[in-house]
């Protein structure tokens, strides 16, 4: 008796059973109804959903495609620019010796200078909006660093900067764009440049150092200038952010993003009023091809 009335149980559940995944059966017609309006309500919502995605998904689309036709027109732009404030220089250059008036000749320096601070502006932002084309070759940072040893030596006599390069020989190849790394170490050496004047010492010193680590290695530039506060040192990297006379801001803007193409992380440590330090760190990139 006990085994039939366990067996009538389990049919019952096998029947309440059916009847959750076959709403259908059984069911009155105004239950349906209504199961059938909760089922069209549920897909509009869906829809609705969807729709909003697929909308939010053709904006960024048209952003980026907005951002690729800027991207594309501004390098034109920069040339045409840059073509435009060379012949202004050299015009100024030409009446500067025809005249001897001091005056006028002032007023020509003036515009000679302002004319070679656009140029060098304009250059800067072509760096930044080139700086995503990456074509990566087999190289070696240490050659890289050694490559710009008369910009170093130029450092030293133009400023009164000592500049140290400690170079890690167990450092091999790897793939490397070597422009971009040499843009990328000059501009954290140009405003290891500024900190430094901004601190108005007689004893300047910017380390370059390498350093080889299991399958990645470092690159790290400090300099003893004027250093970062805490609550400006996250703004470094935004764009025409700067705290110094004469830096344009865009330099280190233009270091993420290189540091971001080849894949690097970079830590920045600084003290006020003691140093500052870039710690590039580079993983070893493996290819077949190697």
């Amino acid at each position: 008796m006990q085994l039939k009335l366990s067996t009538n149980l389990v049919f019952v559940r096998k029947m309440s059973y059916n009847n959750l995944i076959n709403p259908g059966k059984k069911m009155n017609p105004e239950k349906r109804l209504e199961n059938k309006i909760m089922n069209e309500k549920e897909l509009e919502k869906e829809l609705l959903e969807a729709k909003k995605k697929i909308d939010e998904l053709k904006e960024n689309l048209y952003e980026l495609e907005k951002k690729e036709v800027v991207i594309g027109i501004l390098p034109v732009l920069f040339h045409k620019l840059k073509n435009k404030l060379t012949p202004i220089s050299g015009y100024c250059q030409i009446l500067s010796k025809k005249t001897e008036d001091e005056f006028f000749k002032e007023k020509l320096k003036k515009i000679e200078k302002s004319t070679n601070d656009l140029t060098d502006l304009i250059n800067i932002l072509r760096g930044y909006f080139e700086c995503d084309k990456v074509l990566i070759e087999r190289e070696n940072l240490n050659s890289i660093i050694c490559g710009l040893a008369n910009y170093f030596a130029d450092i030293e006599q133009t400023n009164n900067i000592k500049i140290d390069v400690d170079t890690d020989e167990k450092i091999s190849d790897d793939l490397l764009n070597a422009g971009q790394v040499e843009a990328l170490i000059i501009n954290i050496v140009e405003n290891s440049i500024h900190a430094i004047m901004a601190k108005n010492t007689q004893h300047g010193v910017i380390t370059i150092k390498t350093v080889s680590k299991e399958n990645m290695y470092d690159l790290t530039i400090r300099d003893n200038g004027i250093g970062i506060s805490k609550k400006n040192i996250f703004k470094i990297w935004a764009p025409f952010y700067s705290d110094s006379p004469g830096n344009y801001g865009i330099g280190l803007s233009i270091c993420e993003r290189i540091i971001e193409n080849h894949g690097a992380v970079c830590n920045v440590n600084s003290v006020l009023g003691e140093y500052t330090e870039f710690e590039i760190c580079f993983k070893n990139k493996e290819y077949k091809n190697f």
